[in-house]
């Protein structure tokens, strides 16, 4: 199961996203602002941050920066109704795993999912292979 942080304007979290999430195996942990997220951060172990575009505090590439500075390895998605250009554009270089749009279901969550298990494949270390003889 992955664990993830939500960080969200919307203080009245929809538990029909959390269920999406929750089936394709991403526990999401909502919290409101990025300081929250920074907080939180310094103290529990997380595989993912996803957050909004814009926070009360700071905008979702503000909170990406300082999220990867304290943790580099952290996966990272964007909830935008930003173009996928202008989108591209903006998170450049950040690592942003995919955008995820508002109305994020079952197939972006499982999507998301697909993803990381990608990307943890790459930081594994490859088996040694055993000749046949």
């Amino acid at each position: 199961m992955i664990k993830a942080i939500y960080a969200s304007n919307n203080k009245n979290q929809p538990t029909d996203m959390i269920e999406k999430y929750q089936k394709a195996e991403i526990t999401l942990v909502p919290m409101h602002s990025g300081d929250m997220v920074l907080d939180s951060l310094s103290k529990t172990q997380y595989d993912l941050l996803i957050t909004e575009d814009k926070l009360p505090d700071m905008s979702g590439k503000a909170l990406i920066e300082k999220t990867t500075a304290l943790n580099p390895f952290m996966n990272c998605a964007v909830i935008s109704q930003l173009p996928h250009k202008l989108f591209h554009e903006k998170y450049e270089g950040l690592g942003v795993l995919m955008q995820l749009s508002p109305e994020s279901g079952q197939d972006e969550a499982q999507k998301l999912m697909d993803y990381i298990k990608k990307v943890s494949g790459l930081l594994q270390k490859p088996k040694p292979r055993i000749k046949e003889v």
